[in-house]
């Protein structure tokens, strides 16, 4: 829409949407350009020109005085109270007058309507037929400041603590973390190897993680049996996933405790050991000891064992290797945590159970 500017200026405001500009037209009637009010920026000005359109610009959008009708007088015109005041004539240049919308009463005082007096000072946004005006109200004793109504306190926040427990980990939920995270930074050769069946990191981590659940729903039908429930007392056998073995990123995929001793077992999802993984597994064995020992109560060095599990449909005997890791099948590994004999009481099970569900025992091979 385009409204009149004040009468003998050049001035006209153009409106359509949330544009809005400012034409200029110079007193030989020839355009002198116009200003983007949302921008404050001028297009097509003639250069010798250009102090006269500034000029006509500033005088459209000076804040306009006050139109007192006597020096020093305001006007105060008596109304009924609920009544709106009495239209004015208003000075030139504020625009069209909408006369549809009845002006609404005053809550100030009843029966009175006192303007506020016109000062340079905050931004009142005009409407659609004229600019803003800047108003400010006379200050008053009673108006509350910074000092008389200092900001309410802010309610204090009690720090989060988060408690970490091993034994929400589920099996497998680092290798699969690790394939999303290389799957993320090379899609498009992600997709390639699972079209083609090609081997690649991601695949690896995949596998793992799928060797992993195999073993673990294996190790939850061993320590929870359904026949534990009804026969008592059952001497438990607890099993934890992911341990963390300090501060490298290395974990054991699977701690095994109970009465039979303590067992570090990584999993395998192949019919053969890798040596990389019987040493692997041993180092984590003795990692485990050094972190376990210190909650023993006897006076010797906790027996921890290391397992290589092979997680795969073929049925693979056990075997004993130089280094003292066993290597045995899937199919096989509940028989042989069985058919050994208890070493550790039912108080020293719970005792380094506690132990190991907790981060800080696995912090530094030191804490032992």
């Amino acid at each position: 829409m385009v409204s009149r500017g004040r009468p003998g200026d050049q001035v006209r405001r153009w409106r359509r949407g949330r544009a809005e500009r400012l034409y200029v037209t110079g007193s030989d009637g020839r355009a002198l350009g116009y200003l983007d009010v949302k921008t404050g920026l001028s297009h097509q000005v003639p250069a010798p020109r250009r102090a006269e359109f500034e000029a006509l610009v500033d005088a459209f959008l000076k804040p306009r005085p006050a139109h007192p009708r006597h020096e020093g007088q305001v006007d105060t015109p008596t109304t009924t109270p609920g009544k709106p005041p009495p239209l004015e004539a208003l000075p030139a240049g504020t625009g069209e007058l909408d006369l549809d919308t009845p002006a609404e009463p005053s809550p100030r005082t009843a029966g009175t309507w006192t303007p506020l007096p016109v000062t340079p000072g905050t931004l009142v946004p005009g409407t659609d037929d004229g600019p803003g005006i800047p108003l400010q109200s006379p200050p008053s004793a009673a108006t509350p400041t910074a000092a008389t109504n200092p900001p309410l306190p802010q309610p204090r926040r009690k720090p989060q603590t988060t408690h970490l427990d091993l034994a929400d980990n589920e099996a497998g939920a680092r290798a699969r973390s690790t394939a999303r995270s290389i799957d993320a930074r090379r899609p498009i050769r992600a997709s390639l190897a699972r079209l083609f069946s090609r081997d690649s990191a991601a695949t690896a981590a995949r596998n793992h993680a799928r060797a992993e659940a195999g073993v673990s729903r294996k190790l939850g039908q061993f320590a929870r049996p359904w026949w534990s429930r009804l026969r008592a007392p059952h001497r438990p056998w607890y099993v934890l996933h992911d341990v963390p073995l300090g501060t490298a990123g290395v974990t054991a995929d699977h701690l095994v405790i109970g009465p039979a001793g303590v067992f570090t077992m990584a999993a395998v999802g192949r019919h053969v050991a890798r040596t990389s993984e019987v040493s692997s597994a041993r180092k984590a064995a003795e990692y485990a000891r050094r972190c376990l020992t210190p909650y023993y109560p006897r006076e010797r060095t906790l027996p921890v064992v290391p397992l290589v599990v092979l997680a795969s449909d073929r049925e693979v005997g056990d075997f004993l290797t130089d280094d003292g890791v066993r290597v045995i099948g899937l199919p096989a590994l509940t028989r042989w945590l069985r058919a050994r004999g208890p070493i550790l009481a039912p108080g020293d099970v719970e005792q380094l159970y506690q132990a190991a569900r907790s981060p800080a025992t696995w912090a530094s091979p030191d804490s032992a």
